[in-house]
Order: structure tokens, then C-alpha cells, then sequence
């Protein structure tokens, strides 16, 4: 530069077409097209070009699987969803539970373990609404994060029910009438 300045660094002052220039890959088995200014690119020093970072992948979009998934989760919190709300007044009236289990089994007698079918009833009506409500969290976390969920459901029944299972057969089994009925057989 004849002008007095000082030259440039970094390009500073670079004419349009030498900025171009300087955007082409530098590679030497890339066909460069012959009329850039390639011998301003071997004069310029001090140049460092450094190549953009490589675009990240687009999202895919959601397809047909991510659709039934989607669509097959929220089927089963809904059925779960009316499941657990029609229960849990059952279980809070656990003496007539009983005593319709009972009458279905044909066990004579009728349930009179109150206190022990009142908290166990409780119990289990809370695990089902507890589990209920974490089964559901984590099946929309995971569709969210667009991850395969119409297992969680599905997991989530069998894990509730166990301990659910355990607490109302705890209150029948101790009850009086079961206990005849199961020395009766038993004889």
C-alpha cells in the first residue's frame, strides 16, 4: 500500500472481491473458478482464514413413529386417568369393597375389619394417586424431549399396582371371615 497506511493484519482494508476471495474454500483439489483473483490471495500476508463451523443437523421432523407414540401415550394416561378417578372412591369405602369381594370369591360373612380396611384402603388409594401423577410426569417429559414414552404407562401400572395389590390383600386376609373361611377350606 502506497498510501502511507499501515498494512492491514487481518484485511481490514480488503476490496469486496478479495473478501470473496477469501470466503472460497482454500483447498487444492477444489476447482477454483480461474477468473478470481487467486494472485491477490498468494500476495496477501498475514491472512488467516479460518473455515465457518459446519450447520448443525436440522430437527426431523416428527414422523409417522413419533405420531402413534405420541398419540398411543396419551391413550393410555387417559384410560389410567379414568381408571385411577373411578377407583379411588372404591378404595376409600373399603368395606363394601370387601364385602363384594367377598360375596364374588363365596366366602360366607361379611367384612368387619374396619379400622385396618379404612387405612389400607387410604394407603392404597394415595400410592394410586401418587403413582398415577409420576407415571404421567415422566411419559411427558419423555415426549417432550421427543423420546419414545408409550411404555411408562404401561410400567407405571404394574409398578403402582404391586404395592396397591399388597395393601388391600393385607386388610381381607386379616379380616375374621376370611380367616374362617380359609380355616374351613384349609380343614
Amino acid at each position: 500500500m502506497s498510501d502511507g497506511r499501515e498494512r492491514p493484519e487481518f484485511g481490514e482494508y480488503a476490496t469486496p472481491e478479495e473478501q470473496r476471495a477469501l470466503r472460497m474454500p482454500l483447498d487444492p483439489r477444489a476447482s477454483h473458478d480461474p477468473s478470481a483473483p487467486l494472485a491477490q490471495l498468494a500476495s496477501m500476508e498475514n491472512v488467516n482464514y479460518t473455515p465457518p463451523p459446519p450447520a448443525a443437523p436440522a430437527a426431523a421432523p416428527a414422523g409417522r413413529g413419533r405420531l402413534a407414540d405420541r398419540i398411543v401415550t396419551l391413550a393410555l394416561l387417559a384410560y389410567g386417568l379414568i381408571s385411577v378417578l373411578s377407583t379411588i372412591p372404591r378404595y376409600l369405602d373399603f368395606a363394601s369393597l370387601a364385602n363384594e369381594a367377598f360375596e364374588l370369591a363365596g366366602i360366607p360373612g361379611e367384612f368387619s375389619n374396619f379400622a385396618q380396611g379404612s387405612t389400607m384402603g387410604s394407603a392404597a388409594a394415595l400410592i394410586l394417586a401418587v403413582g398415577f401423577g409420576l407415571t404421567a410426569w415422566i411419559a411427558v417429559r419423555r415426549l417432550r424431549r421427543g423420546q419414545r414414552a408409550w411404555w411408562v404407562p404401561i410400567v407405571g401400572s404394574i409398578v403402582v399396582n404391586i404395592p396397591v395389590v399388597i395393601c388391600l390383600m393385607t386388610a381381607m386376609m386379616n379380616d375374621p371371615a376370611m380367616l374362617d373361611y380359609a380355616a374351613l377350606v384349609g380343614a
